[in-house]
């Protein structure tokens, strides 16, 4: 149990110590257990949130915490606990959340575009795993097949970047069948002269009926970027978004010309 764990669980036990016991009608929390459980939330608000607004109610709270009636003082901190610890797990999602591109290597130039689409849509690097550039690949002495494996494993979005390439690719078919089996959550694109009605993709593990989108398709790329911004609590403005559209575009102009 971590600390934070550990101090809410100290706080209800306070409170449900206090209800089990016989109290005066203007008491009020108090004592050794108590003051210790609000000295440790002094000493968590220091170490553990320096910079964080809820330090601040932290700090105020123990300052007062001789100023409230019953148990309202132990309620008031675990509320801001409870929102502290929300507010940590959604980070530890975010942060563990990760765009893994499965695509053919002869499909480069596709690949980098989008990835450049998903940096203008604000993942960072570390959220992005994509083999044909070292700087979002597999980190250095780490095996391929198994960093990949444990990537599907984790908690991940797959795009499929699909073209005649891909099907003609060992590899990829590879990835696709181990991904479809952890059943993971994934959208698909095909590169601008990619065929949806072909034989190999209707054969395929993936659902052929479900609705895939192909890159130089700019009214399903912007449904792509709320997806994108969903997953991963991203939010661009539309000025910006304005930019990174026409950026796209024109760099894709420039490839299928």
């Amino acid at each position: 149990m971590d600390m934070l764990e550990s101090l809410i669980s100290d706080g209800e036990k306070i409170i449900d110590g206090y209800n089990n016991a016989v109290q005066e009608r203007y008491g009020r929390v108090q004592g050794i257990e108590y003051e210790t459980w609000m000295g440790k939330i002094k000493c968590f608000a220091d170490s553990r949130l320096k910079g964080n607004p809820m330090k601040d109610e932290l700090d105020l709270m123990y300052k007062k915490r001789n100023n409230y009636l019953g148990t309202t003082a132990v309620e008031k901190v675990l509320g801001i606990l409870y929102a502290t610890q929300s507010a940590i797990l959604v980070e530890e999602v975010k942060m563990g959340m990760k765009i893994f591109i499965s695509h053919s290597s002869k499909d480069k130039k596709y690949g980098d575009l989008l990835v450049g689409l998903l940096r203008g849509l604000g993942l960072e690097r570390e959220e992005i795993i994509y083999t044909s550039n070292d700087i979002y690949g597999i980190p250095l002495r780490r095996n391929i097949y198994d960093y990949l494996r444990n990537n599907i494993d984790a908690e991940i979005h797959i795009l499929f970047l699909l073209s005649e390439n891909y099907f003609n690719s060992v590899a990829c078919l590879n990835e696709m069948g181990a991904s479809w089996l952890a059943q993971k959550d994934h959208t698909i694109i095909g590169v601008p002269n990619f065929d949806f009605s072909m034989q190999q993709f209707n054969e395929c593990c993936l659902d052929s009926k479900e609705m895939g989108l192909l890159m130089n398709n700019y009214i399903r790329i912007a449904e792509f970027k709320a997806i994108i911004e969903n997953k991963f609590g991203k939010r661009i403005d539309d000025i910006e978004w304005q930019s990174v559209l026409e950026e796209y575009k024109i760099k894709m102009h420039d490839l299928i010309n």
